[in-house]
Formats: C-alpha cells, sequence, structure tokens
C-alpha cells in the first residue's frame, strides 16, 4: 500500500485493471481500508485519492462539480480510462457528475449514496446528519493527532466543509447519466432509510435521471455497511462489474 504525497492510496497489482473509489467526505479516507482491501483481492489496483481539501491546497473544493471536475483532472493526470469507480455516500455525487463530463467512466457501483429529498424527507436527513456529525466527535479529535489524516484536511478548511454539508442537504441527480449504475441502497440507511413509500420516490427519481441503472435495497443495512462488511460487499460489488 502506499501513501504519497497527493494523499491517495494504492492497493493491488499495478498490473491488473484499475479501479477508483471515491470515500464518504465526512469520514477519513482511512476508514475504508479494509474494503479497498477486499476489492483489490477482485483482481483490481484500487485507487482511492483523498477528496478532503488539504490545508496549502489553493483551490479547496467544496460544490459537487468542483470535486468531480478536480477529481477528472487527477483521473487525466493519471490517464485512467475505461476505469469503473466504486463511490460510497458523497463520493456517488461525485462519481455522478464526472459521468456526465467523462465517457472514460465505464461503470459505477454506488454504495448508499447520497439522494434527492423531498421537502419532508429532507428535514430528517438534516437531523440525521448533524446527528451522526455529532456522534462522529472521535473522528475530529482523532484526526487533529495525525496531521496526514485525510480528515485532518478537511477540518482546517471550515467553509468548504460547510459547502459540502449543504450540498449533500440539497442535492439532485445529474441528467442523463449514461453508464450503468449499480445503486445499493441501505435499508436502514441513517439518512435515507427506505420505507415503501421512499423506495417508490426513489425509484422514480433514479430512473428518471439514469439510462442504465440497477437497484438493489440491502436489508438490515446501515450507511456505513461497506465498512461493517467490507469482504461481502467487495463481492457483491465486483460480480456486478465483471457482468
Amino acid at each position: 500500500m502506499t501513501y504519497n504525497e497527493m494523499l491517495r492510496f494504492e492497493l493491488g497489482n499495478p498490473n491488473n485493471k484499475p479501479l477508483v473509489f471515491l470515500h464518504g467526505i465526512f469520514v477519513p479516507l482511512e476508514t475504508y481500508v479494509p474494503f479497498i482491501r477486499e476489492l483489490a483481492d477482485h483482481d483490481y489496483y484500487v485507487i482511492a485519492p483523498m477528496l478532503h481539501p488539504r490545508r496549502d491546497d489553493d483551490f479547496k473544493p467544496g460544490t459537487v462539480e468542483e470535486y468531480a471536475d478536480k477529481f477528472l483532472e487527477f483521473a487525466q493526470e493519471r490517464n485512467l480510462f475505461n476505469y469503473p469507480i466504486v463511490a460510497h455516500s458523497f463520493g456517488s455525487a461525485i462519481a455522478f457528475e464526472a459521468a456526465t463530463k467523462s465517457q472514460d467512466i465505464a461503470k459505477i457501483a454506488a454504495l448508499a449514496p447520497t439522494q434527492p429529498t423531498s421537502d419532508s424527507f429532507g428535514e430528517f436527513a438534516k437531523k440525521a446528519l448533524i446527528g451522526n456529525m455529532k456522534n462522529n466527535t472521535a473522528n475530529f479529535k482523532n484526526s487533529l493527532q495525525y496531521p496526514m489524516s485525510s480528515f485532518y484536511n478537511f477540518i482546517q478548511a471550515p467553509k468548504q466543509f460547510m459547502t459540502t454539508a449543504g450540498e449533500m442537504l440539497n442535492y439532485s441527480f445529474p441528467e442523463n447519466v449514461e453508464q450503468p449504475v449499480l445503486f445499493s441502497l441501505a435499508e436502514k440507511d441513517d439518512y435515507y432509510p427506505i420505507d415503501e413509500e421512499r423506495e417508490k420516490e426513489i425509484t422514480d427519481l433514479i430512473q428518471k435521471s439514469f439510462t442504465n441503472p440497477t437497484i438493489e435495497i440491502l436489508k438490515g443495512q446501515v450507511h456505513g455497511f461497506p465498512t461493517f462488511h467490507p469482504e461481502k460487499i467487495a463481492e457483491m460489488v465486483a460480480n456486478y462489474l465483471n457482468k
């Protein structure tokens, strides 16, 4: 595993097909290492860029579009083409936006993705987001001890931090995403729990915006399921990508 000055993880055999992993924005990239390792075990070379802006960056992204543009610049520098993206939470919003701008992205597996919300549901998501941030105070404290931590850099950019939170609460799917996309939705999601009414609502929204979606609802799972069940979820993702 390498962790170079560009702040990214790279795992697996460099001769294998590249796979990009885009992490959730309110947790450290380091949290996903067991899941990234499992993805690499399915014959992928996994590249996981740190999305959090660094304190010394000239440009610090905050909006979905800004994150997507920064990622695509990174992908171009790495000469990536015809590659899949596996994304969790807010990382999926970045992947979707990037897919509207680049045909080099072959497929997307969106795990507990950020979702559009109705007015009433938006209130629930807002309370859940605030509650989750309070409950994850340990992330802040622990990150302060490790200046190389991805989350440490993010909390040094408060303006971007709050912009990103606002983007999550006012999110809309981009239009006309042509690439195949797997939506793995968590039934007990901390932000977007799925009941019968919400299942119909989110299914309709997905089908309006995506040309070739596959929708799966993972029973009993919560928002962080890729980090809680890395082996199982990596196998599910690999099966989809290899179809």
